[in-house]
């Protein structure tokens, strides 16, 4: 298994650099708006739905993203902070799981939940690529989450005792999470010089922080949706991982987070980007 999932993995980062390398910027925008509609058609299953429905829920988010394309530039930083409010909320879900079940655990909440998690996460995506350097952004939030992940995996296996979230996803400890940390504030270090961030340690490295424990909540809270469900995997589209879903959980949360502290960071502490 372990090496199905490194094998997969490899492949997924070697597409994802060659359509930066390659790929127009509203290229991307439109590819990382199917890899949400097919992360909506998941999510859907995992509410319950019927196959009639899902493909209307489908439907439903690509209007929503249509829409996107054309108030987001706008509208942006207003619904970045909505996002961040809403990932404070899922994150008292998850503390207070299983009874906040009674919140979001029907189909109906469940189907609309999963427009609040998918939508702002590409909306951050179109957010950063339509910013200068756009795409170094997109990958730096990328290469962050996946060293977060990377880190919580082995270090968690190495040296995980503590249980995170024992009632959402029994196998995430305190010390995998740590590891993440460590792992992700390394990278974010060798992030700064290609970002031509200068010496704004004090700025960068929190927004670095702060992204790592969205994609934390995020993981935690698809885990928590799919265990009140009783769904092991989102999928099986990809090998060693599940669906995308399972893949997207962590970035789910950490992109518009990581676009927000971006926000926040230059408009507030004069974070130059």
């Amino acid at each position: 298994m372990l090496g199905q999932r490194l094998i997969t993995g490899t492949l997924l980062a070697a597409a994802f650099a060659g359509a930066l390398l390659w790929l127009p910027t509203m290229a991307l925008v439109y590819l990382t708006a199917g890899v949400v509609l097919l992360g909506a058609w998941e999510w859907s299953g995992l509410a319950g739905l019927g196959a009639g429905v899902r493909a209307g829920y489908v439907l439903l988010l690509a209007a929503v993203l249509a829409s996107c394309l054309r108030f987001w530039p706008t509208a942006g930083p207003t619904l970045l902070f909505a996002a961040g409010c809403w990932w404070l909320l899922v994150l008292r879900w998850v503390l207070d799981y299983p009874r906040s079940a009674r919140w979001w655990g029907s189909a109906a909440a469940t189907a609309a939940m999963g427009v609040l998690v998918l939508v702002p996460a590409w909306a951050a995506v179109y957010w950063l690529l339509a910013r200068d350097r756009g795409e170094l952004w997109l990958a730096a939030v990328v290469v962050l989450t996946a060293s977060a992940d990377i880190g919580a995996f082995f270090g968690g296996r190495a040296f995980g005792r503590r249980r995170l979230a024992p009632a959402v996803s029994p196998g995430k400890t305190w010390e995998g999470v740590c590891c993440g940390m460590a792992l992700a504030l390394a990278v974010g270090v060798l992030l700064a010089g290609p970002l031509a961030l200068g010496g704004q340690w004090a700025l960068w490295l929190p927004v670095v922080a702060l992204t790592v424990c969205a994609g934390v909540l995020g993981d935690l809270g698809e885990s928590m949706v799919k265990r009140h469900h009783g769904v092991k995997d989102s999928g099986s589209l990809l090998p060693g991982h599940g669906g995308v879903l399972d893949r997207i959980d962590s970035l789910s949360a950490a992109l518009p987070v990581f676009a927000l502290g971006l926000v926040l960071a230059e408009r507030f502490a004069g974070l130059r980007i």
